[in-house]
This record gives structure tokens, C-alpha cells and sequence, in this order.
């Protein structure tokens, strides 16, 4: 039941419930794009170290900020292909965005729970039964736990 203020009824808890669609939609475009920045970083990296001398791309294997710095600086610009460097600059955006969007939806999921009451437990304990049986029955020692009344 989400909580809207006031007195917590005595047989309910106030706990934080964090919101998972958010939590797991941001993490997985921040692993996308992160992946997407890696291969980027590896590729463009290794290109330009044979061919310019200079591993400007490499700063993409750093998340977040590094698809930025990978752009490059004005001198490493100057000696790239302009046909390779807009399709490096789309990249390195487009990788730069994802990530950025991932780690604002993963964040807004963790630091901005709602508030929901929650009915407590009866018990706090559980019953345990000892089953001279192991896994599959053969010979050996298994642990089952029942919770309730």
C-alpha cells in the first residue's frame, strides 16, 4: 500500500521500494552502451595507433565520460579522414548519450524509492526437520525449513 503521510497502522512496516523497471532498464542501456563504447575503443583505437601514431579512441574504454574525451583533441583531430571523423563523432555520441541515459534512469530508480507500508511477519523464526536423505534421494544429510504458523 503506498504510504501517503499520517500514523503506520500497528500491524505495518514503512519500508523503501526501489523501482525495478527503472533500476533494470538503466543498468542494461549503461552495459549497452558501454559495450557499444569498448568495441569503439578497440577498433578506432588500434586503427589510429597504426595509422596516426595516437590512441585518442582509446579513452572510450572509460564509462560515461570517456566516449567524450575519445573525440579526441584538436591536434589528433586535424589528422583524421573527415569521412572517418564524423562517423567517429556519431559513435562516440551516440555511445556517450546511451550511457548518460543509463546511468540517469538507474539513478533516479536507486536514490528516489517510494515509500510503501508493508504488513509485518507473523513470526521472525522458522521450524527445521533433519531428512536422513541427501540430494536425489541417495544416502547423506538434507535441511528443510517450513516458515508460518
Amino acid at each position: 500500500m503506498l504510504y501517503s503521510g499520517g500514523a503506520i497502522p500497528p500491524d505495518y512496516e514503512l519500508v523503501n521500494e526501489y523501482d525495478s523497471a527503472l533500476l533494470g532498464g538503466g543498468m542494461s542501456s549503461l552495459i549497452f552502451g558501454y559495450t557499444g563504447g569498448i568495441l569503439f575503443a578497440l577498433i578506432a583505437g588500434i586503427h589510429s595507433l597504426a595509422s596516426i601514431q595516437r590512441g585518442d579512441p582509446l579513452w572510450a574504454l572509460f564509462p560515461l565520460a570517456g566516449p567524450l574525451l575519445a573525440l579526441g583533441t584538436p591536434a589528433y583531430r586535424s589528422l583524421v579522414d573527415p569521412d572517418l571523423l564524423y562517423l567517429r563523432d556519431v559513435v562516440c555520441l551516440g555511445v556517450a548519450a546511451v550511457q548518460w541515459l543509463g546511468a540517469v534512469l538507474a539513478g533516479i530508480g536507486y536514490f528516489f524509492p517510494t515509500r510503501v507500508l508493508v504488513l509485518k511477519e507473523a513470526g521472525t523464526g522458522g521450524s527445521g526437520v533433519f531428512l536422513p536423505l541427501g540430494p536425489g534421494g541417495g544416502p547423506g544429510l538434507s535441511w528443510a525449513v517450513a516458515f508460518g504458523p
